[in-house]
């Protein structure tokens, strides 16, 4: 088992301390109503501690992070609950990192460091269509759920141009964003028409794709990790407040025993994050097994944590000014996104099946 390095201890140390200051209940339900869902006083805090220079590399005046790091810092957005588009420009600038150092990419890994770019991503995954039409530079189609793209300045997604797949990262300014109402209260999913919008300068190989894919899988897996370590304090502290029968009802075996169930499925999110974002951090190349074991575990882990959450909590679980349906409703959300954990178990079966039947011959 992999334990957290010295930098991700340290990267997770300071983050959780500012979010404990900035990442209120209330300023959350407040982002929450709001119009675009974006937090712009949290992205420019993000941007002045430095958060956004994570991916970039040091020859862009960047902290050449791996991806590892990338995933501390956004579990403890997902234990803090922060609505942010962080994740998904980390994303996105860790894969153009590695693909491209042209000029138009230098540029927009420059304003990404600076917080004047701000990136979301889509069209990948088990359940997308088609991918957008790429013809006379310019895109014909539609993108779904695209997380917070009404926040977002720039989207990366899969195109085809002459029967081949690319990605490329295009500007939203011109596209029409229609909200998708989903579970999820604190994230925005979106459906993305590019009709007709410039492809700019940014292409990038079929192999971006899967990697952009991949890193974004474990980001999700390293946001569901946080979201199940908030919710197992959640019902620990509950369960010492809360009395029946002149005691508390974190005495009682059988919250003891669930108790100790959620601890060992919250480990083995960590475990498996770890894991995956060290396959890919080793090659510039899709992470296989990892990625998908990671999903596997921690798509079933979050929504067992937040089941059983609920349901110690009791009647204040299911009441709307409790904050518990706020990290429920995102880790049901994020188990299904980017491949179920029952299509991520397919993508294992047929990958040891491969092995095998390449070893027999």
């Amino acid at each position: 088992m992999r334990l957290p390095t010295e930098q991700e201890q340290a990267l997770s140390e300071g983050c959780r301390t500012v979010l404990a200051k900035q990442s209120s209940s209330a300023r959350i339900r407040e982002v929450a109503a709001s119009d675009s869902g974006f937090d712009a006083a949290f992205w420019k805090l993000a941007a002045d501690l430095g958060w956004t220079l994570l991916a970039l590399p040091e020859r862009l005046g960047g902290l050449d992070g791996s991806v590892g790091d990338v995933a501390a810092v956004v579990e403890e957005l997902g234990y803090a609950g922060q609505p942010s588009l962080l994740p998904q420009t980390l994303a996105v600038a860790c894969v153009l990192s590695r693909f491209d150092d042209s000029a138009p990419v230098g540029d927009l890994l420059r304003a990404i460091g600076r917080g004047d770019a701000i990136l979301t991503w889509g069209g990948m995954g088990p359940d997308s269509p088609d991918p957008v039409a790429l013809a006379g530079g310019r895109l014909i189609g539609t993108v779904e759920f695209v997380p917070d793209a009404t926040g977002a300045t720039h989207l990366a997604v899969p195109v085809r141009h002459q029967g081949e797949i690319g990605l490329a990262v295009v500007e939203l300014a011109t596209a029409r964003i229609d909200t998708v109402p989903t579970m999820d209260l604190t994230r925005r999913y979106c459906r993305v028409h590019l009709d007709d919008v410039p492809a700019g300068d940014i292409r990038l190989p079929a192999r971006a794709v899967g990697l952009l894919f991949d890193v974004g899988l474990v980001l999700q897996c390293a946001e569901g990790s946080g979201i199940a370590r908030r919710l197992l304090d959640m019902t620990i502290t509950y369960a010492g407040q809360r009395e029946q029968f002149g005691r508390p009802i974190g005495s009682f075996q059988a919250i003891k025993h669930r108790i100790a169930d959620m601890l060992i499925e919250t480990e083995g999110c960590r475990v498996a994050t770890r894991e995956a974002a060290d396959a890919l951090d080793a090659d510039a190349a899709p992470g296989g097994e990892a990625v998908s074991v990671a999903k596997s575990w921690v798509g079933r882990a979050a929504s067992f944590v937040a089941s059983h959450a609920l349901q110690i909590h009791g009647g204040i679980g299911f009441s709307w000014e409790h904050d518990l349906h706020l990290y429920l409703r995102r880790a049901k959300t994020n188990e299904l996104l980017l491949g179920s954990p029952a299509w991520h178990d397919e993508q294992l079966f047929r990958s040891v099946l491969t092995g095998v039947t390449e070893g027999d011959q």
